[in-house]
């Protein structure tokens, strides 16, 4: 099974298929515009070169001149910036959403059998749904009847409360492409080797970590303008975002107590004082293992010397890897 990985990230998608497909994936050929990502997903993937930038340079030109071989498999988690909740949800008028439809090109030219595109959940609601429609619509004239599954990272072995919209695409011309597709496969967390965030951290409470004192207020006290519960040491964590190097309030991101991680069975700060108390957000490493990839990869980035907050949105971007791969398994196997 030959496969590209566009818009790749860190490599999500690219791990989901290998666990999927085993010795007989074939990685093809990839693109991503960010710089941090594309070394990340370079020194995991790529020993014999280097991946392809923006996109748009990717198939620029004439199309008999694009530098893709021809594949069987699309990935792509396209960005997510104009549909998501944490930018402005400016949709198609934002530029960075045009990219879509160079995505939509390359299919167009190609041909793949299959695609599984991502994206965040919050796409569904925009201009009252419009915008989805006319995604799915030019994906649909393109050549592909199209399927789309809206899953959260918990149904899928991830102790992580992260909802993403995922759109199946199977050529017209393949024999089963008109029926519909079942739902993938869930994935029970007590079957997993992190069935909730105390059994991935880390018993340590790294200095870099710890939330500064000055904070603490801002972090962990209500303010009636920002919705959602303050509530730390999670069992299932809070969505991992981008910018969760910025120390955002405790309703946005994920902060653990000494007393919660050094204890035996994951047991809860009975009264927790956020003036007192020790308490750090997730660090790097546990991010990583919340979004589904191997431990490897944190060493990976420190061999980069990448900063913690470039490390965050380059994690927070990344599709969760469990999920990815069985949302292309049920696309293969009822295909």
């Amino acid at each position: 099974m030959r496969f590209v990985d566009l818009f790749a990230g860190i490599g999500g998608f690219h791990l989901a298929a290998n666990e999927v497909f085993g010795d007989s994936a074939r990685y093809v050929g990839s693109s991503e515009n960010d710089v941090i990502a594309r070394r990340i997903y370079e020194k995991a993937f790529c020993s014999d070169g280097e991946m392809g930038g923006d996109i748009r340079r990717l198939v620029s030109g004439n199309p008999d001149e694009w530098s893709l071989p021809q594949f069987d498999l699309c990935l792509a988690g396209f960005p997510c910036q104009p549909y998501s909740n944490v930018g402005k949800r400016n949709g198609l008028s934002d530029p960075r959403s045009w990219v879509f439809f160079d995505l939509v090109r390359v299919l167009e030219y190609y041909r793949p059998k299959y695609f599984v595109l991502e994206n965040v959940e919050k796409i569904k609601t925009l201009d009252g749904g419009s915008v989805l429609q006319l995604l799915k619509t030019r994906l649909g004239d393109a050549g592909y009847v199209v399927d789309m599954f809206t899953l959260c990272a918990k149904d899928y072995g991830l102790p992580q409360q992260r909802k993403r919209i995922f759109f199946c695409g199977r050529r017209l011309d393949k024999r089963n492409s008109l029926h519909r597709l079942p739902v993938p496969n869930t994935n029970p967390l007590s079957d997993t080797k992190y069935p909730t965030t105390w059994h991935l951290l880390k018993r340590e409470m790294p200095k870099e970590h710890e939330v500064p004192q000055g904070s603490r207020k801002t972090i962990f006290t209500r303010n009636e303008k920002w919705m959602g519960d303050l509530d730390i040491d999670r069992e299932i964590a809070r969505p991992i975002c981008a910018t969760m190097g910025k120390w955002h309030r405790a309703n946005q991101d994920n902060y653990f107590t000494e007393h919660y991680i050094f204890s035996e069975n994951g047991e809860k700060h009975p009264s927790f004082n956020y003036q007192r108390d020790r308490v750090r957000r997730i660090t790097p490493l546990e991010a990583l293992r919340l979004q589904g990839f191997p431990d490897i990869f944190a060493e990976y980035i420190n061999t980069l010397s990448i900063p913690f907050t470039a490390v965050y949105r380059a994690v927070g971007n990344a599709v969760p890897v469990d999920m990815a791969a069985a949302v292309i398994k049920n696309l293969l196997e009822n295909g």
